[in-house]
């Protein structure tokens, strides 16, 4: 076999191998997605803000979802690719774009956008189930 018979299958087969490894992290990332978030903190233009103290993400497995970021629960679609949260269908367009996610860990999600022209950064953590009280 030639060596340049050989050096492209070696590109090839590492190339394959990282398009699986990035497929696999989506999966995960999508998985790891669906729940209910709650925001417990935000900052716009750098500095903390309470203005969106309710605000929650509400994330199910077939793509659907309730989106509340501007103190309006609106049901939306939602995606995941390479670190990016794509929300569409809200009845307020500003908010069905991209957010970036700048850390997903196992029960908090740290997510960066503009919106209208403003930088935010929005910390949310799963929500706590209600108990049932009788």
């Amino acid at each position: 076999m030639s060596k340049k018979l050989l050096f492209f299958l070696l590109v090839l087969g590492i190339s394959a191998c990282g398009d699986d490894a990035a497929t696999a992290d989506v999966d995960a990332q999508k998985e790891q997605l669906v729940q209910r978030w709650e925001l417990f903190a935000a900052q716009r233009n750098g500095k903390s803000t309470d203005t969106m103290r309710d605000a929650y993400l509400d994330l199910k497995a077939d793509g659907s979802g309730v989106v509340n970021l501007d103190g309006n629960g609106q049901n939306a679609r939602w995606s995941v690719s390479e670190n990016k949260l794509t929300i569409s269908g809200t009845q307020t367009d500003f908010l069905s774009t991209d957010y970036m996610i700048k850390e997903l860990k196992d029960s908090t999600l740290h997510l960066s956008v503009e919106l209208r022209d403003t930088p935010f950064e929005m910390m949310f953590k799963i929500a706590e189930e209600e108990e049932d009280v009788q």
